[in-house]
């Protein structure tokens, strides 16, 4: 996996998360 495609996969799941969180709240 490049750098770049991990970038990726770390910054959908951390806006996922802070959508979670945001439902949530």
């Amino acid at each position: 996996m490049t750098p770049e495609a991990k970038n990726e996969q770390v910054f959908f799941h951390i806006t996922s998360v802070k959508m979670q969180t945001y439902a949530a709240g």
